[in-house]
């Protein structure tokens, strides 16, 4: 055990921590040197008051064990101390004194002790007590001027000697107790490292957990709404039919939204929730929005309406993906809480950045609840739960993504009469893409046979893309690949015209392939129009893809006029570079 630990060991318990240990054991040394002075020097100076000063200083070590501030305490002990000096010294030699020599260390103390300011204030404390006491010794009012003899001289070696070798001793002390701290704390760091890291591993389990999850519940989510589509355009004359696939939808849509809900909260939390700008068409992406509420409001008596200013610009640049994320949170709450009246999404410009409106004629939110509405697992009241649904988060996730591209969010509501939701982001015009996605005429002849290869490990999702082309393209032949290898061993024995490449598979996921397509085969097979498909939705897939060789990537579950938009444009893109 060392040194150190052994006086931590013996300290009273109170005064364990911190400088507590150091403030302890200055007092004793101190009450061990004035009980040395009084015992080998008791005919120089008063008795009395050295057994008062030892009395001060035991009674404030009493007090500071007692729960007494260090602060109060020193500064009791050196105000003492001080006086009794500087008297000490008045009634023998002034300045010339030993006695002088006992200042020095009160702005020692204090320094180590409290702070570095409360040293300073003490050290000029100090020299202004010199400075009156040279002036007294100059003037010659000393009240007792004893001459000199060899006592006084053992007795003037024996402070010095006494007040340098504690000045020393109280450096050594600090320091030692300093290294102790020092090192304690740099365990306590690396348990807390330890524990950080263990920390972030749970954080990384969850996340991939989450991540996970979401594959697994969104891949079944895109054979149920898209063979529910498909439904739905051969139901069309049956009412009663038409209504039942209806509320599935919708039952369909809620769900997918909670799960995008849970993801996004997850990254949000870890911070790999990102941005990624890309330049889009404006008024296509709000009409996209309002679209996606179509079959919810056809039974509902609800004027469903968009507004958009006519000299906004055609194209910009920012995050589509998040943008629509935030407009279909914002239009879905207006509709959810909106039984009769209006909801109108309105878009213009408010100075350099692009304002969007969503009103509604709903239940309102109190002025109170105003400050809550933004905050997660928040909702207005715990009635608004139950009657209307919801997690809580989408306005949560809603407001750290406007913060995310730059831009506001608030709200503005009445309780009975109606909100006004809006968010502003940054209008930076952009410009036209090029031919690529410059709207052109269906030119895919439903009776050419197109060739598709479609690859993907799960059956019902190859059964639902086949049935979506063959509806479309009645013509077509369709190929089908379980993995990335099947997929090439295909590739090799005939030509394609599109590729539908799943990115989770066994043996060869849907990113290896991609880059063994644009690398193995011959110079038209290289073309080939790739079309990524995941159901995961972490913000690096896309990049990931695109990076592999695809030429476009769509999440699943996906929307069919999506899809088919997304295969008509690669086709004829396809066709413009062969021509």
């Amino acid at each position: 055990m060392s040194l150190y630990e052994s006086l931590r060991y013996i300290t009273p318990r109170r005064l364990r921590e911190g400088r507590m240990p150091f403030v302890f054991y200055s007092g004793v040394i101190l009450l061990i040197v004035i009980a040395l002075i009084a015992v080998l020097t008791p005919q120089i100076g008063s008795q009395e008051g050295r057994y008062a000063f030892m009395a001060v200083i035991a009674f404030s070590l009493i007090l500071l064990n007692a729960g007494v501030s260090a602060k109060r305490m020193l500064t009791f002990v050196c105000i003492y101390a001080a006086i009794h000096i500087t008297l000490a010294a008045w009634f023998s030699q002034g300045i010339f004194s030993p006695r002088i020599n006992w200042l020095y260390l009160i702005p020692i103390l204090m320094i180590y002790m409290v702070s570095r300011r409360a040293g300073w204030i003490w050290t000029g404390i100090v020299i202004a007590l010199q400075l009156v006491i040279s002036v007294l010794t100059y003037l010659d009012v000393l009240p007792n001027n004893t001459p000199l003899n060899k006592t006084h001289e053992v007795y003037a070696f024996f402070v010095y000697f006494v007040t340098s070798s504690s000045l020393i001793a109280l450096t050594l002390i600090y320091q030692g107790f300093t290294n102790k701290a020092i090192a304690e704390i740099k365990v306590r760091n690396e348990e807390l490292e330890i524990k950080r890291q263990e920390l972030q591993a749970i954080s990384d389990i969850r996340d991939q957990f989450i991540a996970s999850v979401s594959h697994e519940l969104r891949t079944p989510m895109n054979a149920i709404m898209g063979f529910n589509d498909l439904l739905q355009s051969s139901q069309e004359s049956n009412p009663k039919a038409m209504e039942v696939l209806q509320l599935t939808q919708q039952s369909g849509e809620h769900l997918l939204t909670v799960i995008n809900d849970v993801l996004d909260y997850s990254q949000f939390q870890s911070g790999k929730l990102g941005i990624h700008p890309e330049p889009f068409e404006l008024r296509k992406t709000v009409s996209h929005a309002m679209d996606l509420f179509d079959n919810r409001i056809k039974s509902m008596r609800l004027v469903f309406q968009s507004d958009i200013d006519d000299d906004l610009p055609q194209w910009i640049l920012a995050d589509r993906h998040r943008l629509m994320q935030v407009l279909v949170n914002l239009l879905g709450n207006a509709i959810k809480f909106t039984q009769q009246g209006h909801v109108t999404l309105r878009v213009k410009q408010s100075d350099k950045s692009l304002m969007f409106e969503v009103e509604d004629t709903g239940i309102g939110i109190s002025e109170e609840q105003q400050a809550h509405v933004f905050e997660r697992f928040s909702q207005a009241t715990v009635q608004t739960q139950a009657v209307y649904g919801g997690n809580g988060l989408g306005l949560a996730i809603s407001k750290r993504l406007v913060e995310l591209m730059g831009g506001d969010i608030g709200v503005k509501s009445q309780l009975g009469h109606g909100s006004v939701f809006w968010f502003t982001v940054p209008l930076v015009p952009a410009q036209d893409k090029g031919p690529e996605h410059v709207q052109h005429p269906r030119f895919t002849n439903q009776q050419h046979e197109w060739q598709f290869l479609i690859v993907d490990d799960v059956a019902m999702n190859r059964l639902l893309l086949r049935q979506i082309l063959k509806l479309e393209y009645p013509q077509s032949r369709i190929t089908e690949a379980e993995d990335g290898l099947a997929a090439l061993q295909a590739l090799k024995n005939e030509s394609f015209d599109l590729v539908f490449m799943d990115m989770v598979m066994p043996q060869m996921d849907g990113i290896e392939a991609s880059q063994s397509i644009r690398r193995t085969l011959d110079s038209p097979g290289q073309r080939l129009p790739i079309l990524g498909l995941s159901a995961n939705v972490n913000s690096s897939d896309r990049e990931r893809f695109i990076d592999a060789g695809a030429d476009d990537f769509l999440l699943k579950p996906y929307d069919r006029q999506t899809l088919v938009e997304v295969t008509e444009r690669l086709l004829f893109a396809a066709q413009q570079t062969a021509s």
